[in-house]
């Protein structure tokens, strides 16, 4: 499963992409994937509102980088253009965000746990 090419009706949106290692093969992505792929929903739209790696919870700091604009349209198009019923967003950080600068979707959002708050034992 790869975010962005999703072409079902579940969009699930996160912060910003991480910078741990590991990609896809990562164990919290590879159980959220498979947990996907298991309950139909593979085909979901994954994506971030702010499109460029960083440190977790760095644009909680509340101070927004300088291209913070060009990402929110970058992500206002793609809700567009998905014309979604609801929005899974994974956290309580990527919820605060949209809350805040994506007012015009709050009767959308959803907040759900983010994968990797979930540890396998």
């Amino acid at each position: 499963m790869e975010g962005f090419l999703g072409t079902g009706t579940i969009f699930i949106v996160g912060d910003q992409p991480s910078t741990a290692p590991g990609g896809p093969a990562h164990p919290h992505r590879r159980a959220f994937y498979d947990l996907l792929a298991e309950e139909g929903a593979g085909d979901s739209h994954l994506t971030d509102l702010y499109k460029s790696r960083g440190p977790a919870g760095e644009l909680r700091k509340g101070t927004a980088p300088k291209d913070f604009d060009e990402h929110r349209k970058v992500f206002r198009t793609e809700v567009e253009l998905l014309e979604p019923p609801t929005i899974l967003v994974l956290g309580k950080d990527a919820y605060n965000l949209l809350l805040t600068h994506t007012p015009e979707l709050n009767g959308i959002l959803k907040w759900v746990w983010h994968f990797g708050a979930v540890r396998q034992h």
